[in-house]
């Protein structure tokens, strides 16, 4: 499991609302692929300056676990698994290219891997400088657009300097996400939140986020905290030189999502799709999006630290 904190080079403003689209599942290259949503989704996303992407695996419809195994024993001759491995890694640098405008802007936080992720086997690294041995295709496409590989799942504290609205001030804040591929396979929507509900049970953070399932939901649940203590607050003297002082209670808000897919479930005509055959619900394609800001509280306005100030989010689906 990773842990990871991620500082973002932006200024994020005081009131100010940000978008995090968790992209997953995409199953490039399948037949079922909704290629056209998939391109428009991310030209979307590398023209807004306020979102921000976390990968969470299958990018390409590469082997299954079972393929992989028959692949690794296979008595294949090196040349042929040469070039199924050259077939596979140019087409991995190809998809990294559709996320270059949104690494280079600073607004990729990270690319998990999945079910389908392939390992490469051949190892020419005292031939090769550049060999790609014992890599997935995702650590690939991670140092190719030089951003964080973030492994299965993970928790990931994603940091920004915060401003008033008019820039004048800004303090470092964070939240966390934890995130997961996915595992199983739900007919229903309860089976779908069951998992990813044992997470938030598990794991602290402020934004959960899993895929694998297709399923395309999000939820918010609204949570009570004491505040963060002030710092050197006055108060009343205790025995022993405490002291007590006041603070109070406030809402978190914290999210948790299933992230959808780019698969297309169901199509026309008489072949059927291995999600008709296996009885699976229709599930959308597309994404999630969890939408955070910074803010103070009414009473809060006057305070001169952003200490103060809380997250606040929702999600659409």
């Amino acid at each position: 499991m990773v842990a990871k904190d991620v500082y973002l080079p932006h200024t994020w403003r005081l009131g100010e609302w940000y978008h995090i689209v968790p992209v997953g599942d995409v199953h490039r290259g399948s037949p079922e692929h909704a290629s056209k949503a998939y391109l428009n989704m991310l030209q979307w996303c590398t023209e807004k300056d306020n979102y921000y992407v976390i990968g969470l695996g299958e990018y390409d419809d590469w082997f299954s676990g079972s393929e992989r195994r028959a692949f690794r024993v296979g008595e294949f001759h090196d040349g042929t698994v040469f070039a199924v491995e050259q077939s596979i890694l140019q087409r991995t640098l190809e998809h990294a290219e559709l996320y270059r405008g949104i690494a280079k802007a600073g607004r990729l936080l990270g690319l998990a891997y999945g079910h389908h992720s392939y390992t490469f086997q051949i190892d020419d690294r005292e031939t090769n400088p550049k060999s790609v041995f014992g890599k997935t295709t995702t650590q690939v496409m991670c140092e190719a657009l030089n951003v964080p590989y973030l492994g299965f799942s993970g928790l990931l504290n994603v940091c920004m300097k915060v401003s008033r609205p008019t820039g004048a001030y800004t303090e470092w804040r964070h939240f966390t996400i934890y995130y997961h591929h996915g595992h199983g396979a739900a007919r229903t929507k309860g089976g779908s939140i069951a998992p990813l509900r044992r997470k938030v049970e598990g794991f602290q953070a402020d934004i959960y986020l899993m895929g694998h399932d297709h399923n395309k939901w999000a939820l918010p649940e609204t949570r009570l905290r004491i505040h963060n203590p002030k710092r050197w607050a006055k108060g009343t003297q205790r025995a022993g030189g405490m002291v007590e002082s006041a603070n109070r209670l406030t809402h978190n808000k914290v999210i948790y999502a299933r992230t959808a897919s780019f698969v297309k479930g169901y199509a026309e005509g008489p072949k059927a799709t291995y999600q008709e055959i296996a009885g699976y619900q229709p599930t959308e394609i597309g994404v999630v999006k969890v939408t955070v800001r910074w803010k103070f509280r009414e009473e809060d306005t006057n305070q001169s630290s952003l200490a103060w100030a809380v997250l606040d989010g929702h999600a659409s689906a």
